[in-house]
């Protein structure tokens, strides 16, 4: 008996074998593409003070009062919040904060006088990727 041939001129044969192929080949993309999908952490924490903004002049009051605020995002979660060396994330106010990937953070600049100071804010992600930006703030003690 003869193959049955489709309009396009092909057997049952070569159909089912171009639907194997087929299926295989989309097997395949969706493998490679499932791979497109895990990635390592590959940009680092951003850290932004939003009040007051560097630069800024301030009185004492004000500063002690409000502090300097800001936030840190990443991706992978936020391991570390450093000022001028100290991780605000190892304290009870932020311990809870350990890991997440948007933290809203508040601190005194150290021993805040007369002038401009200059605070290192460094935040690290869980990779260990980190991000250091210099925190500038006049201070002004004059009533």
């Amino acid at each position: 008996m003869p193959a049955f041939r489709s309009v396009d001129g092909s057997t049952a044969a070569t159909s089912a074998s171009r639907r194997a192929v087929s299926a295989l080949a989309f097997v395949l993309l969706a493998l490679a593409l499932a791979g497109c999908v895990r990635r390592d952490d590959a940009l680092a924490p951003v850290v932004t003070i939003y009040e007051p903004q560097s630069g800024t002049t301030r009185s004492v009051e004000a500063l002690m009062e409000r502090g300097v605020r800001g936030y840190a995002m990443d991706d992978g979660g936020i391991a570390a919040i450093r000022v001028d060396g100290f991780d605000l994330l190892q304290t009870e106010t932020y311990a809870a904060e350990r890991g997440k990937g948007f933290v809203d953070f508040a601190f005194r600049p150290n021993a805040p006088t007369e002038g401009e100071t200059v605070s290192i804010i460094e935040v690290v992600d869980e990779s260990g990727r980190s991000t250091r930006i210099p925190y500038t703030l006049r201070i002004d003690a004059t009533p």
